[in-house]
């Protein structure tokens, strides 16, 4: 049985269907024959981000020598750009797993496919709008910090289901090319009475990605712990206690493949959720 599309008046009107443990396991069964594109399209998408980065770091060097404040600019305009980028990528990413529930066909230089005309000022106008949003939350929760952790949950919430239906909109405007104040008002519309479940959703997401990563954590502080013991000279590595070593970093790599799956995983649960909860439009 798999989750059926939905369509977006059917989700504004309430209607739409958001079984939790059908989702995991169809999310789960969608990850045969999409981890490579997954994968390479993660790759792409690094390669991108790395390019400028390294292009930030002479500008910045260049913004310098105008001042502290042609610097600041600079630096802020720089992570604007750099922050436009990453997120246009991400969508494009979840737009490769939307089309991988839905049966479409998928190649990873789909996740660069949104750098047009056509979706750039809405996406970039919503972007913009949830870095604001992040900064002006962690800004009233630093300064309500001695408030207590009720408050601080309550920020936390506030701002997840805020980026949320931000971040959904930004589906709506590349997927059904919607205007983004239109996106905007359909997403907080649906994801407002949805939140309770995505809640859970994405809670289920998150534990299972740390349990996941828990392997490198394990591994990178073994490693650091016997790199320091070593050029301290406390520890005397002999050829039994340093096969031993060999063999815990053996198994937490081992351990640390689960990634492989778990990523295109976590990737096909936020497809699917928008397209039980929107549809998608190929298939409208």
């Amino acid at each position: 049985m798999t989750i059926e599309n939905g369509n977006i008046e059917a989700a504004v009107s309430g209607e739409c269907k958001l079984p939790v443990g059908q989702l995991l396991k169809e999310a789960w069964r969608k990850v045969h024959d999409f981890k490579a594109t997954f994968w390479l399209a993660m790759l792409l998408q690094v390669i991108i981000l790395t390019v400028l980065l390294s292009l930030s770091i002479p500008l910045s060097h260049l913004f310098k020598l105008g001042g502290e404040r042609a610097l600041f600019f600079g630096n802020a305009a720089i992570n604007i750009i750099f922050n436009m980028v990453q997120v246009t990528l991400e969508i494009g990413l979840i737009m490769l797993a939307v089309r991988r529930v839905s049966d479409l066909a998928i190649k990873s230089r789909m996740v660069v496919r949104y750098f047009n005309g056509a979706y750039l000022t809405s996406l970039f106008g919503l972007i913009f709008l949830m870095s604001l949003i992040s900064f002006l939350i962690m800004t009233l929760d630093n300064k309500f910090s001695h408030l207590s952790y009720v408050w601080l949950l309550v920020f936390a919430i506030v701002h997840f289901v805020v980026i949320l239906v931000l971040f959904y909109a930004a589906i709506l405007v590349v997927d059904y090319g919607l205007e983004a104040s239109t996106a905007i008002k359909q997403a907080a519309k649906v994801l407002f009475k949805k939140s309770p479940k995505l809640i859970l959703v994405y809670l289920i997401m998150i534990l299972v990605v740390l349990i996941s990563v828990f392997p490198v954590v394990v591994g990178l502080m073994g490693f650091a712990i016997l790199n320091y013991l070593k050029h301290s000279h406390e520890l005397d590595v002999s050829m039994h206690s340093s096969m031993g070593w060999d063999i815990f970093f053996v198994i937490c790599a081992i351990l640390a493949l689960n990634v492989v799956w778990v990523m295109p995983w976590v990737s096909n649960i936020v497809g699917l959720t928008y397209r039980a909860i929107f549809g998608v439009k190929a298939n409208q």
